[in-house]
């Protein structure tokens, strides 16, 4: 009896956990119905490498959405990866809040693990959003096989991370299902680089449209009518400036729409590759601004470092070592790196590596700003690190003193130690206003390029930049200041390791 009885619980569990599976699929199925023509094309594709070029408000985020939903559905047990530059930026916020919204629209009980931001689905598959900035982040995608991998915002995507995500970490991955791959986005601000380039491969399908074509924009009835979209668009092309509104103010939507040729509205609007470079931050360009090695000197004009950190924690920590030497108007960009989650003491030791690699610096500079104050005053204050706040103050001012370096190419950035430097500043957008990166972009190397750029123009004139004689009274007070800093390290360390039996020096922070 207990036996039959217990059977009859498993039974209805498994009834249960099939009426759940089928209410998703069913559940998916519903929602790809309400897809207009363009969307549909995209979705019902069986093409292997697609691009979904889309401009703003064109209901791209409705259309990715659907086709991860329909690869998790049928695959259960799988991963559907959707990856964004990072966790934190608009794109993947969309995404995420869309998931929640399918997910309270058809009550199947998705499980969401916001920390992660993975999703699970009712038969166990797995939608999941990867921030993916660098080639490390890269790297942790290899060995999975996926059924379909969506890569949000294409355009926002470091170039050479970009091609590397997709041509070496996760194409294999698609072998084991024969799976799709969706590259999707707004065009970038220059016609170049990887996502360009896909948009012009014919081994991918194209697929574009716009907000024209958006049938379920916007929350109110009135705005599913076309009219009131073209409207719309010519209000905003008039109250932006891209043509005048007393030459423009009575004409038709549809001839202002089509008389515009302002780059801004054609390529984030009509979803168009058109190049303009007045939208981004940095007037860097590679031809003046990149050398292959850094120049041979001599005895008499020995190299002087400084030191730049932008601080962060879920945000990268940002370092870039330059140097200049007397006689030389340049300043050269030796290397630079970018980290996450970096605690103090992780952060001390990566500078004791750079004074390892360089000696001496004249300075080492970083950003108080927020928390970096409490985290530059433990780091001073325990490891000796001697960092200096950076001047925050006219940012714009300093902008442009940079870019006046970049112009007349006074600033050189070595190429191989600078890969992600140099593309950050190919690329890096104005906000809106143009007092700052635009906040979805990745400006922490930027930034601490210009801590270091700005405490060279500022205090390295009239610096000694002879070295002391070696058993100088200069020389001895360096020595002596040195060997002070080592000894706080050391007590420190020994402070508070005392009871673990812990030798510092055993530890590569020490």
């Amino acid at each position: 009896m207990e036996a039959r009885f217990l059977l009859t619980i498993k039974a209805q569990q498994l009834l249960a956990e099939a009426q759940r599976r089928n209410q998703f699929i069913a559940a998916v199925e519903a929602t790809s119905k309400g897809l207009f023509a363009q969307q549909k094309a995209a979705y019902d594709s069986k093409a292997k490498r697609i691009v979904l070029k889309a401009g703003r408000r064109s209901g791209k985020t409705q259309t990715v959405l659907p086709i991860a939903l329909r690869a998790a559905a049928r695959f259960p047990g799988s991963i559907i990866p959707v990856l964004e530059r990072t966790l934190a930026c608009n794109a993947a916020k969309a995404f995420w809040k869309n998931l929640q919204a399918f997910d309270a629209k058809y009550k199947l009980g998705i499980e969401f693990r916001h920390t992660v931001k993975e999703a699970i689905m009712p038969n166990g598959s797995r939608i999941q959003i990867f921030g993916v900035d660098t080639l490390e982040l890269a790297d942790k995608l290899r060995g999975e096989g996926f059924p379909v991998i969506i890569v949000d915002e294409a355009g926002t995507f470091r170039s050479h991370v970009l091609e590397y995500l997709i041509s070496e970490a996760v194409r294999a991955g698609l072998m084991d299902y024969d799976g799709q791959l969706y590259l999707a986005g707004t065009p970038s601000q220059r016609r170049t680089g990887y996502w360009f380039e896909r948009c012009h491969d014919p081994e991918y399908e194209q697929h574009h449209w716009t907000v024209l074509n958006n049938i379920e924009y916007g929350q109110m009835p009135y705005q599913k009518s076309l009219k009131w979209r073209q409207e719309a668009l010519k209000e905003l092309i008039l109250s932006e400036g891209f043509l005048p509104r007393a030459d423009w103010d009575t004409a038709d939507p549809e001839a202002v729409i089509a008389a515009c040729d302002h780059p801004k509205f054609l390529r984030e609007y009509m979803g168009l590759w058109v190049d303009h470079v007045e939208e981004l931050m940095y007037e860097f360009h590679p031809d003046r601004n990149v050398l292959d090695r850094l120049p041979a000197t001599d005895a008499k004009h020995p190299w002087r470092y400084g030191l730049g950190i932008d601080l962060g924690y879920n945000d990268p920590t940002a370092f870039t070592v330059t140097a200049t030497r007397e006689d030389d108007p340049y300043i050269y960009v030796v290397e630079s790196m970018e980290r996450r989650e970096m605690i103090p003491s992780t952060i001390a030791a990566q500078i004791d590596r750079y004074k390892m690699a360089y000696g001496y610096f004249n300075f080492i500079v970083g950003d108080t700003g927020g928390s970096g104050k409490l985290a530059v005053e433990e780091m001073n204050r325990k490891y000796g690190c001697g960092i200096i706040p950076a001047q925050k103050t006219a940012k714009l001012v300093y902008v442009d003193h940079l870019n006046g370096d970049l112009r007349t190419g006074k600033l050189k950035i070595i190429k191989s130690t600078n890969a992600d430097l140099i593309e950050d500043l190919f690329m890096l957008p104005w906000n809106e206003e143009k007092t700052d990166a635009h906040e979805d972009a990745d400006d922490h190397l930027p930034d601490s390029l210009l801590y270091n750029h700005r405490q060279w123009n500022t205090a390295r004139v009239g610096w000694d930049f002879e070295p002391p004689e070696v058993g100088s009274e200069k020389w001895v007070a360096m020595m002596l200041e040195e060997e002070e800093v080592v000894g706080d390290k050391l007590q420190y360390a020994l402070e508070v390791h005392e009871d673990e039996g812990f030798f510092p020096f055993e530890d590569e922070n020490y």
